[in-house]
């Protein structure tokens, strides 16, 4: 007797296949860095030698908003900040009353438009437009500036593949810059730049 052999789902397979993508914590994810309302139009009315938000249309909103949920991944987000924001030292400084202190920052916010130019608006329309709080671009600064590194680098718990941040990823580059190890102490080099080297076996 001859029997069809039909394709079953993932689900319902004897051997279950992984589907990261159906998660409840990959949804926790997608759901995080997902936009929360619609990107709101600038009313600060700014036209002028430095900021211009009166110049952005609808359309080029809607688009840079979507450009920058086109990936719901942190490290892409924080890139796209970073990319669009620069930080630089105040040249002048103004006390006013009541005024906290100087400044040691100042930020400048960038949209691009249809055109593809780079328009420099406030900090209230940046914030709008992408609906995020003025302390995700300083926490993205702060890292950049601590970490000296173009690309933001996942540093939160987790497992890593690569081992870029962790003790063993570290010694195994270190071993595999040299090309031959003859003594054992060169292993203990290697070794005691990571950690603690307190007992080596014999080879």
């Amino acid at each position: 007797m001859e029997v069809n052999v039909d394709l079953c789902s993932p689900e319902n397979a004897r051997k279950k296949q992984r589907q990261p993508e159906n998660w409840k914590v990959t949804k926790q994810k997608l759901q995080r860095y997902s936009p929360k309302a619609m990107p709101n139009y600038p009313t600060c009315g700014h036209r002028g030698k430095c900021l211009n938000c009166s110049l952005l249309t609808m359309v080029d909103i809607k688009e840079f908003h979507a450009a920058f949920y086109t990936v719901r991944t942190k490290m892409s987000q924080d890139a796209f900040i970073l990319k669009y924001c620069s930080v630089s030292t105040p040249v002048r400084y103004r006390p006013r009353s009541g005024d906290r202190g100087k400044k040691t920052i100042k930020y400048k916010y960038f949209v691009k438009n249809q055109v593809g130019n780079r328009i420099e608006v406030c900090r209230r329309a940046f914030l709008g437009i992408l609906g995020i709080t003025k302390h995700r671009v300083e926490g993205v600064f702060t890292r950049f500036k601590k970490e000296g590194s173009d690309i933001p680098v996942e540093t939160r718990g987790g497992f890593r593949k690569d081992c870029n941040d962790r003790v063993f990823g570290g010694i195994e580059r270190e071993i595999n810059k040299k090309e031959k190890i003859v003594k054992v102490e060169e292993y203990h080099e290697s070794f005691s730049g990571h950690g603690t080297v307190k007992k080596l076996g014999k080879l």
